[in-house]
């Protein structure tokens, strides 16, 4: 386990040792001790990665695994926003259709209306 992690996570995101060892409901000191024997109870580091807001296996896996995750998560975000922009593109023209249809069925209904009342003047 990499410990350094700990307190990377923790400087990032702005909080004091005091803090989190609150969160965790303990004292700053158990936190300075924990850091310095490199020993945590697996319970209170599965707290600590709920409060840093990491997944546990973060403290395993070496950065260079979350940077490859982190770049693929950008090519993958790149890849459903353009997913969704093709999508909304076609939903609009699907619209437009369906307005045109619209558009003509009402005047194919106004043409037939207009037959039936010509039909009615006229002499059979």
């Amino acid at each position: 386990m990499d410990y350094r992690k700990i307190e990377e996570l923790r400087l990032r995101n702005n909080i004091t040792q005091l803090d989190l060892a609150s969160k965790l409901g303990k004292s700053r000191e158990w936190y300075t001790k924990m850091l310095k024997r490199e020993d945590i109870m697996t319970s209170d580091l599965i707290k600590l990665a709920e409060v840093l807001g990491v997944d546990v296996n973060h403290f395993y896996v070496s950065t260079d695994h979350y940077k490859a995750q982190d770049h693929g998560s950008k090519a993958y975000n790149k890849s459903l926003d353009a997913m969704i922009e093709t999508n909304k593109k076609t939903l609009e023209a699907m619209l437009d259709m369906r307005d045109q249809l619209d558009n003509a069925r009402e005047k194919l209904t106004n043409c037939e209306k207009e037959i039936i009342r010509l039909k009615s003047i006229l002499p059979s």
